[in-house]
């Protein structure tokens, strides 16, 4: 359920920046919820944001497709099949400021679990996940139908400031962009550190594959084949392939069961699980 109107005018607009944006139309039910939906005139391309919570959506047709069904579901219903029947919800929170100065507030966005994705600045929204807003952002409906989010001047009437919020939610919200980095990096270095210890494992696979067909011929013969590494009977080409993935486990940096490891501990705990002593390096490890 929709809020009342929190001003005569929208406090907001989307306004439409791309090509499909601008032929798309839809009917207003922000303040009207009485009137009959069949005689509400398509309005656009621009949004004009009047509700304190304003759900956007697809506009409903009837079986035959042809006529406005009467249970419209979003206050803003775009005539575009794409869109979802409740495709987003975009919120303003007012709250009183200190030192008499203009009101504060918030607005933030929410994907209502749409079937084709909403995407703020390029990034695509997971379903539920809701997404400050700040004046000048671009909001993405499907397909390729671009809007700018803008505050009106006057706050619709609020007396907020365009200026004056947004900067701060600015900084809240580089501050969780910096911690959803930090999570995405660390899940790829524990990724990559998985993927080498099990190169090891099949590294080891071989190395013994290998050790087990020399295991016929005579002991000069299988000392000759070591190179001084310490795994005797093992070929330059496993040798190869154990450096190869002690060093990516090395870059990794990352151990299971700990936030980060220095390469050292990185390395001596893949062999470990290998069981095998480490080969010798081509690079110190840092």
């Amino acid at each position: 359920m929709s809020s009342s109107p929190i001003a005569s005018r929208g406090w907001g607009m989307l306004i439409a920046v791309s090509a499909r944006s601008k032929e798309a139309r839809h009917i207003d039910r922000s303040t009207d919820k009485d009137t009959d939906v069949t005689k509400l005139a398509l309005i656009g391309p621009d949004v004009e944001l009047r509700l304190a919570k304003t759900v956007i959506g697809r506009m409903l047709l009837k079986a035959e497709r042809t006529v406005r069904a009467d249970n419209q579901v979003a206050d803003i219903a775009i005539d575009v099949p794409a869109v979802s029947a409740k495709h987003c919800v975009i919120s303003c929170d007012v709250g009183a400021s200190s030192g008499g100065g203009p009101e504060t507030y918030t607005v933030t966005i929410m994907d209502r679990s749409s079937r084709h994705g909403l995407l703020v600045n390029k990034i695509r929204l997971l379903p539920h996940e809701g997404r400050v807003l700040h004046d000048g952002d671009l909001i993405t409906l499907p397909f390729v139908m671009d809007y700018v989010f803008k505050v009106c001047g006057d706050g619709g009437g609020l007396g907020i400031d365009p200026r004056n919020k947004p900067l701060v939610a600015q900084a809240k919200g580089a501050t969780t962009l910096k911690v959803e980095r930090a999570e995405v990096a660390k899940t790829a270095a524990k990724a990559q550190y998985r993927a080498a210890k099990f190169a090891l494992a099949v590294a080891r696979a071989q190395l013994m594959a290998e050790k087990s067909a020399a295991a016929g011929t005579s002991a000069a013969e299988t000392a000759a084949a070591g190179d001084g590494s310490g795994v005797t009977g093992a070929g330059p080409s496993v040798l190869v392939k154990l450096e190869a993935a002690s060093t990516t486990i090395a870059g990794a940096g990352v151990v299971p069961g700990g936030d980060s490891s220095s390469a050292a501990a990185a390395a001596a705990a893949a062999f470990a699980f290998a069981s095998l002593p480490p080969p010798p390096l081509p690079l110190p490890l840092s």
